[in-house]
């Protein structure tokens, strides 16, 4: 390993972020679109937090998650 000095710390991504606020704009009957694990999990995780009902199902893209309630 080398040291390296005056290297910039990079500023903090906001983990989640993205999924709080779309989450948070869902209206009962709208989706989206996921193209991964990552986001799958992801948006079901900030759904479970504002108390939302989601369902998913596969498409051909990815996966779609519907809020229910």
């Amino acid at each position: 390993m080398v040291i390296d000095k005056n290297i910039p710390i990079p500023p903090k991504k906001s983990g989640g972020a993205t999924e709080v606020n779309l989450i948070a704009k869902m209206k009962v009957g709208d989706s989206v679109l996921a193209l991964d694990a990552n986001q799958i999990a992801r948006v079901a995780y900030h759904a479970k937090r504002c108390k939302f009902k989601i369902t998913r199902r596969q498409v051909e893209k990815g996966t779609r998650i519907w809020r229910v309630a």
